[in-house]
């Protein structure tokens, strides 16, 4: 995917997006890893489902025009 392709809103790639599949995601075994992030040493965790990252809220916020910089939703 071209950078152009996707508009993330001015904020850097979000690894801790409650949107980001997990590493196991599509395995046939899921210890099996199908997505690894390129960084290197230690690799961000990726793939949780317990609440929205911060990304995801300032992402929110300019998507929707919210007049203020909400913390939750």
């Amino acid at each position: 995917m071209d950078p152009g392709e996707v508009n993330s809103l001015g904020e850097p790639y979000d690894y801790s997006s409650i949107m980001h599949y997990a590493k196991g995601t599509f395995a046939k075994a899921n210890k099996d890893e199908t997505i690894r992030p390129k960084a290197c040493c230690p690799r961000p965790p990726i793939g949780q489902r317990i609440q929205l990252s911060p990304g995801d809220i300032r992402q929110t916020n300019k998507l929707y025009l919210c007049p203020g910089n909400y913390l939750n939703l």
